[in-house]
């Protein structure tokens, strides 16, 4: 099993969108991989700001609002009639939206935002060019330098002294216009675009990375902050972490969950990966042996009037799935309700940092596959076999996909070689679908990317 990495705050985002999804069925028709196709940044989206696209380099870009505004900076005498200025009406709006108005600084960008402004409703966009009124030369609002100008033309006034009263433009011929100055005119419909940029994660050198470290057993921890709505929720964003739901083999795991979850404010017990089979036996969801267990005894309960015994869990009737109390030290367990709605705590193996390789073959059902390197380096090519036996259809679920929509894909072919082409996907938001081969009991994942680059590919 590839295995997933990812930053605590992703977790955290992953965890609550999974609390607010439906149950999924499982097929028996046909056997079923996971493909979650990275996540990140989102809760089901790459990019943070909603309907941003992911371009390329890891640089979303969409947008962001569209308002009436005047092209000039401030009017001296009638400030209430007057706006602040298209410029800084997009720095600001940008700003606001944790991201950056457009900037160009190579004929990709300028390529891509011509296209963008061709397509608004006045055949223009605002670019984020403003005066250094230190240097008197215009720059991006970002502080870096314009060092790109288009060659299908541009207003003479970016080689010269700068007026933070007039505003920049990218119209649909990608000709770059000013505008503004003191002169009175109608205020103008105009399309804000902005940017921001992904960052991929960064390995931990412990190998748990957003998980935690006991020290002792080689396991790594997560107690996710969002309630799951039932207890299949809860094994899917574990799952979706590279885990399990966690198995408790000592008292020093089970003390650490339970600390763990006491940090993260889950105060009233988590899911971990305990499951009734129908013996009413319970065992662990990721197969090892049911070694150590810490349920809740039972106990007499005297009065003046009456005398009660509380029979101690596991309780027959209570429910097929075990909780962990978090509100006592002694974190003991109960058997649950499994829809019940509990914070999942999780757990996986440690991993060292190795050089990303490809492994096409040897997958089984219910196995989640990851682009080599995933979630720190997405640049390795790789062709995944799915295979079952004759007669029968492969199926993939995409959960997630982070790639660049300008070289990154991830094509699905129905067969092994020279099969149709099921689906070519890309960006970041592709999610919850499922995909199957009609003719072949042999599905090819290829990953396909040119660089990978600030992305963090697919599993």
């Amino acid at each position: 099993m590839f295995h997933i990495h990812l930053t605590a705050d992703d977790l955290y985002e992953c965890f609550r969108d999974h609390s607010q999804k439906a149950t999924r069925s499982t097929l028996s028709v046909m056997k079923r991989w996971f493909v979650l196709f990275a996540l990140l940044h989102l809760a089901l989206s790459s990019c943070p700001n909603p309907g941003y696209d992911l371009v390329r380099d890891g640089e979303c870009r969409g947008l962001e609002d569209e308002t009436t505004v005047s092209f000039n900076k401030a009017r001296l005498f009638l400030p209430d009639l007057y706006s602040k200025g298209a410029a800084i009406e997009a720095v600001e709006t940008c700003a606001n939206a944790r991201a950056t108005p457009v900037i160009i600084h190579n004929e990709e960008h300028q390529s891509y935002w011509r296209s963008q402004a061709a397509a608004t409703k006045n055949f223009f966009l605002i670019l984020g060019l403003v005066c250094n009124t230190t240097t008197k030369r215009y720059t991006w609002a970002d502080g870096s330098q314009v060092d790109f100008k288009p060659s299908e033309g541009y207003a003479k006034d970016l080689e010269g002294d700068c007026s933070p009263l007039y505003s920049w433009y990218l119209q649909s011929n990608g000709v770059w216009g000013i505008k503004g100055g003191f002169a009175t005119g109608n205020p103008a419909l105009v399309s804000i675009y902005c940017t921001t940029q992904l960052t991929p994660p960064v390995r931990s050198a412990d190998g748990c990375d957003a998980f935690g470290d006991d020290g002792e057993d080689g396991v790594c921890y997560f107690v996710s902050k969002f309630a799951s709505h039932n207890v299949q929720a809860a094994q899917s964003g574990c799952m979706m972490a590279g885990g399990n739901l966690a198995s408790v083999h000592n008292a020093q795991e089970n003390a650490f969950i339970r600390r763990m979850a006491v940090n993260q404010r889950a105060n009233y017990g988590v899911f971990i990966g305990g499951s009734a089979g129908k013996d009413g036996n319970f065992s662990w969801v990721d197969g090892s042996p049911m070694d150590y267990e810490n349920y809740k005894p039972g106990k007499f309960n005297l009065s003046f009037t009456y005398f009660l015994l509380y029979i101690g869990f596991p309780k027959a009737g209570a429910g097929d799935c075990l909780s962990l109390d978090t509100s006592a030290a002694s974190g003991q367990w109960s058997n649950v309700d499994c829809l019940s709605g509990l914070p999942a705590a999780c757990m996986r193996d440690q991993r060292p940092v190795t050089q990303p390789t490809c492994v096409s073959e040897g997958y089984k059902e219910n196995t989640i596959i990851a682009s080599p390197g995933f979630p720190f380096d997405a640049s390795t090519p790789c062709d995944f076999l799915l295979t079952v036996d004759q007669g029968r259809k492969v199926q993939v679920n995409i959960l997630q996909i982070e790639a660049n929509s300008c070289c990154d894909h991830l094509v699905l072919y129905d067969g092994a070689e020279g099969g149709n082409v099921i689906a070519n996907l890309t960006g970041g938001e592709i999610h919850g679908e499922t995909f199957a081969t009609r003719q072949s009991n042999v599905m090819k994942v290829s990953w396909q990317p040119n660089g990978g680059v600030n992305v963090m590919g697919f599993t």
